[in-house]
């Protein structure tokens, strides 16, 4: 079995597959996270989105917790766990109507 590193990227993906079919393609955990530090970031705008009708501002609660949200629950301060629960409570008061909590 062949190993093939890969970086996410699906043209070094797909050309890897069509040279070596046999080979299993892996990703290092720095581009894991990357990408999901990423998907993250897309989430959070389009929740802002959805639930003020614009982009963030300095003093929107989701927009301030940008980089709070990257952390481990485990390595949160306790300045940064209240800033995710200030966070929480307050995009469940804006939700738009028509919108549920659950799911």
């Amino acid at each position: 079995m062949e190993v093939v590193a890969t970086d996410g990227f699906t043209g070094f993906t797909t050309a890897a597959a069509e040279e070596i079919p046999a080979a299993v393609a892996v990703m290092d955990p720095f581009h894991v996270v990357r990408l999901a530090g990423d998907a993250l970031n897309d989430c959070r705008r389009r929740v802002q989105q959805t639930t003020r009708g614009r982009c963030g501002r300095k003093n929107d609660p989701l927009h301030r917790a940008r980089r709070t949200l990257h952390t481990g629950a485990d390595l949160l301060t306790d300045k940064q766990a209240a800033r995710l629960t200030a966070c929480s409570a307050s995009m469940s008061r804006s939700r738009p109507p028509g919108t549920s909590t659950s799911g």
